[in-house]
């Protein structure tokens, strides 16, 4: 499920990696969702799992092809 963004301009997949929420990362990946949108401000979704920290979220996203750059 890809949705567009909240009112923020942060995605499910921003959102889930920010949270360290891996499972629902995992769903986003598996349902095709774009891991690489990018919110307002540049950040993708692997980002946000790098500045908080979350080394199964991002296995995850590079395991899903997330752009890294």
């Amino acid at each position: 499920v890809t949705v567009t963004a909240d009112a923020s301009g942060q995605s499910l997949a921003h959102l889930a990696a920010y949270s360290r929420e891996a499972f629902f990362l995992l769903w986003q990946l598996q349902t095709g969702a774009n891991l690489s949108q990018q919110a307002p401000l540049g950040e993708a979704s692997i980002h946000k799992a790098a500045k908080v920290g979350s080394l199964e979220c991002l296995a995850l996203l590079v395991a899903g092809d997330a752009k890294i750059d």
